[in-house]
């Protein structure tokens, strides 16, 4: 099609002197001047002079002033015809990649130092035709005059009559707008709309006859080469100008040559309308197949079919390159308006055929679902509360949940939002199998025998045996040096006892008894706290026990009561008390009561170190007093003396040791033949490590750069005979004994837990958990249609079902039995981040009733846990969710937990940061990961990547002091990944007013960049690194006139503590990225780039929160930040996405998965008599749960699962005892020694006669 699309073939006048009369005709009728003389052009217009301000980048000249612009090489000129974008985005990407090593420098260099400065071709963002004395390149006239005398000048060259349309050529053009935030700025005409205006400054031509033309209104941009017979759109690209517009003439004015201020934004303009030009292509040639196209297809099927019809045009073989991947959804997505234009002005039928647009453009693919909502809405809820219908009328809708959930949290600040919904017939009969089936995976309840119960008296405490449950006061904090409280809470009892399991019984010459317990924790000890729990009789068995020698006993005088105890027993019990749980209270979680439980750790309970064998891949701590972790293969276990030794074979980091590859990735190792030897102490973990061949992909998690201790190996050290070594490729079948990590490639799609996704978002969260192999996302929920799209755009087709619309909607589908939403037994993980609004700091009022309904969906989430009883589950937010000080007694996060636990979920608590798993992001969450009765427990992730100099951090308080989680600083493989690390390899865009970076789609700004903002940002120093308004101003950086272009004094934005401008520290990592791009904000506005000019951009935002560069996200720029920040850190996710993994299958390395009633048992029984301190022999037991006499339980049957598998977290460290229940006591103890006099022993550790 060598003519201008989308316009009509009908003839038009040919003589200039009817253009003329016809011009003066429309401005007759009252439409006014049609082009603007040169001074009003000059005086009306806004100047943004610090335009010409020069910026460290590029070039190595300077140019000072507008007319010199034109000395600047033909070949540094882009041109519609000599475009290499493939040369100038490799050149870009080396000159980024030498900028990394020159940042990594001090802030001080010295004066004696050659600085070479690096100036760019132009920056400006307005044409230079707006400022002061510059000249026009050729004789300067209105378009009228021009068009007139060019008519004349291409009649002469021959008739012109009979010609469908006339085009004059315009070169050295600059388009630009005017519009009051953005006066006469610089626009791609990418951004031209059909109601937009934008203006054009250009050299007319025909011939020899050049006519400078100034602020020329257009809105039309004909292309033309479709078809796939053409290669390139090339130079077929024309203006139609507002006047000939409305003279109705096919007059076009075909770009040649950009202006060099120009060039920057009209190159990336060109390879988009090639883009455009191949998607159109792709989609007629689909239709003629009566075949859809979808945005999968993009993915890879589209490179392929372009790729055979143009691979023999270097022009195309340029532009294909230049964007360097297969995958070219990205950046459709980026230009998909502009994309959507062009095919709808060729052809609307054709364009609304197909349903990738749906997709990326009008968003509509997927539906929201409220059909059901409506059909049932005249029900009413158990409480009796109003239908949702009824409730229409009001601010917020109610919030769906369950009876249980609802009984649990009407009590809280959000109760009235709450609406309770009763399962239909058919779902509670599919829900009681389901809990049915749990129920058989734990411990049958076994009761005790019932015998001796009462209070007080002599009589009582003589009959008390070891297995038996008691009761004491609490520690008073008057009287010993306890730190436990009794908190009052209007949800639990004011008579408030401690429980004890007893271990042993001690009794004094004068027959005084004392007893060593296992205490039994009520839940309000817990992180369960002061809210509401559902059962008052149940408790958890604990670790934490009397039987050390520092610990006080308890004295017979303490004791209360005996209990009866239905151990292993459920809600639905007749004995006072039951226990199903233990709780351990140095890591405040909860497991499956397990029988070893009921003997004390100290006695015969221990847990075993883990256990490595020959083959293993592990990390060790070659520097005792360092920190960081190597990676080495276990060879040989061996024993000298006392002492157990290892050799190691050391895997070297292979960019340290390659001089081939000195960029490969942080976690690639060489397998060498080094060997070392080192105590077995010096191990601290295994790790992942699994060898590919060099022409294989590496998948997840191995690609990750070492998130989750994922290593892989493609290359093995070899010496070459001189002394020298060389690596070669290996082969991953010869590396025996070398126990290898699993392969992702071989988990069956039958073996992974079936999803669903709540408040899914873009799926960072999501997808980072099936990174980890044993999670498929099966369901996802989202009430933002964006956010549902993006999800969907990166699934593979056929696997998820997508649900848009609230969780309410949904959760009462699945409840009444919808047919849109999964039934008990069908869901096997759920995962979900509900809205953080409701409980961050960056709120300013959570009393607000859209707050209220924000903080009601945790309920919604533990609504979907009650009805669908998973096998696992997860749950994030911010941290501001866990009331640590104020407010406790309205702690949500706590009363979470209590209902999680109340159903019989194994439960953790874990204060993870993104930068200890390889986020180049400061963001701290917490989350809540529970497992279903008697399954495997997930290990905590352990961090991989050091902290940045950050302080500690404790989140909740329990009755006793002590913090529900804390931040470890523990040893790792991995240093933090900075800003800089993280995105070094981006091309410098400068202000990013271009908005199209080829190959970096989304390299771009999400936000207004108007000229007021960018002269602020430019005047924020870029050393030393972190500057923002606040220390230049108040440091002293910035005088007064440059302090006038901010905001006056008053507001918090200028303040001294403001954060409002902030450049980010290249050498750290980026702040949390929040949901907007706001670099003036006082709080979050530390937004800008070290040195460019300019906010982040959505890419570097994706960058710090681990989103995968081929991955899409839909939407406007503005929406896409906002998917950004709403997510969670993709490489937190894939942390726990593996712990998942390792609990499921019960193993990382290549084997079979084990099954979870054949996990091996860690814990193991030993004989072990405890032994004062100074005492010569043991102490006299009256009674003692041993080997000979169980603890007055019936012998189990065969458990199906023990306690756990890799269930202990490593990060975890014993607290000390401050934190554990205990007395300082005078109570003496008499222990016979053989043949000597008797020794009284204090319990507290003084001895004496």
């Amino acid at each position: 099609m060598n003519r201008p699309a989308h316009l009509s073939n009908g003839r038009r006048a040919s003589y200039s002197t009817v253009y003329r009369q016809e011009v003066a005709n429309l401005e007759s009728v009252g439409s006014g001047p049609l082009l603007c003389d040169d001074t009003d052009i000059f005086f009306s217009s806004h100047v943004d002079v610090d335009s010409f301000e020069t910026h460290a980048r590029n070039r190595s000249r300077s140019l000072s002033s507008p007319s010199e612009l034109e000395d600047v090489d033909d070949g540094d000129v882009l041109t519609a015809g000599g475009l290499d974008l493939k040369a100038l985005q490799d050149k870009t990407r080396e000159e980024a990649s030498s900028d990394i090593e020159g940042l990594r420098l001090t802030n001080h260099v010295s004066l004696s130092t050659n600085v070479e400065v690096r100036i760019p071709v132009s920056t400006l963002t307005q044409p230079r035709s707006l400022f002061e004395g510059a000249e026009p390149p050729a004789p300067q006239t209105t378009e009228a005059k021009a068009v007139a005398v060019l008519l004349d000048a291409l009649k002469s060259r021959g008739p012109i009559e009979g010609e469908d349309f006339l085009e004059f050529e315009l070169d050295d053009f600059s388009i630009y707008i005017d519009a009051p935030q953005y006066p006469n700025e610089l626009r791609p005409l990418q951004h031209l709309n059909k109601a937009d205006r934008f203006f054009f400054d250009g050299i007319l031509s025909v011939g020899d006859t050049r006519l400078y033309l100034r602020r020329v209104p257009f809105r039309e941009l004909p292309v033309g080469n479709y078809g796939d017979e053409h290669h390139s759109v090339g130079d077929q690209i024309w203006i139609r100008s507002i006047l000939n517009e409305r003279l109705k003439k096919e007059i076009y004015y075909r770009l040649m040559s950009p202006s060099v201020e120009y060039a920057r934004y009209y190159a990336p303009f060109l390879w988009i309308a090639d883009l455009a030009k191949h998607v159109i292509d792709y989609c007629e040639h689909l239709r003629t197949t009566d075949r859809r196209v979808v945005l999968y297809d993009f993915k890879s099927r589209f490179s392929i079919w372009i790729l055979r019809k143009h691979r023999n045009s270097e022009v195309f073989r340029k532009w294909y390159e230049a964007h360097g991947d297969d995958d070219f959804r990205g950046a459709i997505v980026a230009n998909i308006k502009y994309i959507w234009r062009e095919a709808y002005g060729l052809d609307p039928q054709s364009a609304t055929y197909h349903h990738f647009w749906k997709e990326t453009g009008s968003l509509d693919r997927y539906l929201p679902n409220l059909a059901f909502a409506d059909k049932s809405s005249d029900r009413e809820g158990r409480d009796g509360t109003s239908s949702r219908r009824a409730t229409q009328t009001q601010r917020v809708p109610k919030t769906t949940v369950t009876p249980y959930i609802h009984d649990l949290f009407r009590h809280m600040s959000f109760g009235k939002v709450l609406e309770s919904v009763e399962l239909s017939t058919e779902v509670k009969n599919c829900q009681e199998a389901v809990i049915k089936h749990s129920t058989l995976r734990s411990t049958l309840s076994q009761m005790d025998d019932g015998k001796r119960r009462g209070s007080g008296g002599k009589a009582l405490v003589k009959s008390i045996k070891c297995g038996d449950v008691v009761s004491t006061s609490p520690d008073d904090a008057k009287r010993t040096t306890t730190r436990w409280k009794v908190e009052t809470s209007a949800h639990h009892d004011d008579q408030y006892v401690w429980y004890g399991l007893v271990q042993q019984i001690h009794q004094t010459a004068r027959g005084e008894r004392a007893f060593d317990v296992i205490w039994m924790y009520h839940p309000r000890d817990t992180p369960c706290a002061k809210m509401k729990y559902p059962w008052k009789n149940e408790l958890f068995l604990s670790d934490n026990c009397t039987c050390h020698s520092d610990v006080a006993k308890v004295r017979e005088e303490d004791i209360i009561s005996a209990h009866t105890v239905d151990w292993f027993g459920t809600p639905t019990t007749s004995r006072n008390l039951f226990v199903r749980q233990t709780y351990l209270c140095d890591e405040q979680r909860w497991i499956t009561l397990q029988h070893e439980h009921m003997e004390c750790e100290s006695r015969g309970l221990s847990r075993q170190s883990e256990e490595f064998e020959v083959g293993d891949a592990v990390l060790v701590q070659t520097q005792p007093t360092s920190l960081d972790l190597e990676n080495f293969v276990i060879e040989a276990f061996f024993v000298e003396g006392t002492t157990k030794f290892v050799r190691l074979r050391r895997l070297l980091r292979r960019r340290l040791v390659d001089p081939g590859a000195p960029k490969s990735p942080l976690n690639e190792l060489v397998y060498s033949e080094r060997l070392v030897e080192m105590e077995a102490k010096s191990i601290a973990r295994r790790c992942l490590v699994r060898a590919f061949h060099t022409d294989e992909r590496i998948p997840a998690p191995y690609d990750r750069n070492g998130t989750g201790d994922a290593f892989f190996i493609t290359h093995q050290e070899l010496a070459t005979g001189d002394g020298k070594t060389r690596f070669v490729p290996v082969d991953p079948d010869a590396l025996s004994p070398f126990r290898q990590g699993f392969n992702p490639n071989c988990t069956a799609k039958s073996e992974r837990l079936r999803g669903l996704d709540l408040f899914c978002g873009g799926g960072n969260f999501g997808r980072g958990l099936e990174d980890g192999g044993a999670i498929e996302m099966r369901w996802a929920n989202d009430i933002w249609g964006e956010a549902i799209h993006t999800y969907m755009a990166n699934t593979t087709p056929g696997t998820c079902t997508p649900f848009l619309g609230s969780v309410d909607d949904l959760l009462r589908q699945a409840l009444l039995g919808g047919k849109k939403a999964p039934r008990p037994g069908e869901v096997d993980f759920i995962s979900g981040g509900s809205p953080c609004p409701g409980f961050s700091l960056l709120t300013h009022d959570k009393t607000t009733d859209k707050q209220r309904k924000n903080q009601s969906l945790v309920a919604s989430f533990a609504s979907y846990v009650d009805l669908y009883r998973p096998h696992y589950g997860l749950l994030e937010n911010v941290i501001q969710m866990v009331q640590s000080k104020h407010n406790r007694d309205e702690c949500v996060f706590s009363q979470l937990v209590s209902a999680i636990v109340g159903l019989g979920y194994q439960t953790q608590i874990l204060l993870l940061d993104a930068w200890s798993f390889g986020a180049p992001q400061s963001r701290s969450r917490v989350f809540l990961m529970f497992t279903a009765p008697g399954l495997r427990v997930p290990k905590a992730p352990i961090p991989t990547h050091s902290r940045p100099d950050v302080s500690r951090r404790k989140l909740g308080l329990m009755s006793n002091g002590q913090s529900f989680s804390q931040r470890e600083h523990l040893p790792t493989p991995f240093k933090f990944v900075s800003a800089m690390e993280a995105t070094g390899d981006l091309p410098d865009i400068q202000d990013s007013k271009a908005d199209y970076c080829v190959g970096f789609p989304d390299h771009r700004l999400a936000m207004g960049y108007t000229p007021t903002l960018r002269k602020q940002v430019q005047h924020i120093p870029t050393q030393p690194w972190g500057m923002n308004f606040s220390k230049a101003y108040y440091g002293g950086f910035m005088d007064e006139s440059t302090r006038k272009l901010y905001p006056t004094q008053g507001t918090a934005r200028v303040s001294e503590i403001s954060r409002g401008w902030g450049r980010i520290e290249p050498n750290s990592v980026f702040p949390t990225i929040t949901t907007t791009c706001c670099p003036t904000d006082a709080r979050v506005g530390q937004l800008n780039h070290w040195y460019q000019p300019r906010p982040i951009t959505i890419l570097e935002a994706r960058r710090a929160q681990g989103f995968l560069d081929n991955e899409v996200i839909v939407g406007s720029a503005l929406n896409q930040y906002r998917i950004v920040g709403n997510s969670v850190a993709r490489q937190v996710a894939l942390a726990l996405g593996l712990a998942v993994r390792e609990a499921w299958f019960g193993t990382m390395r290549d084997e079979k998965p084990i099954p979870q009633e054949a996990a091996d048992n860690k814990y193991v029984i030993t004989k072990s008599i405890e032994t004062g301190l100074g005492a010569p022999s043991d102490p006299i037991l009256l009674d003692s749960s041993s080997d000979e006499q169980s603890a007055g339980v019936t012998e189990p049957l065969p458990q199906e699962t023990p306690l756990t598998t890799p269930a202990i977290s490593d990060m975890s460290e014993r607290t000390g005892s401050e934190t554990r229940r205990k007395r300082t006591s005078t109570f003496y103890v008499e222990v016979v020694a053989k043949r000597h006099r008797p020794t009284v022993v204090r319990l507290d550790g003084d001895s004496g006669v």
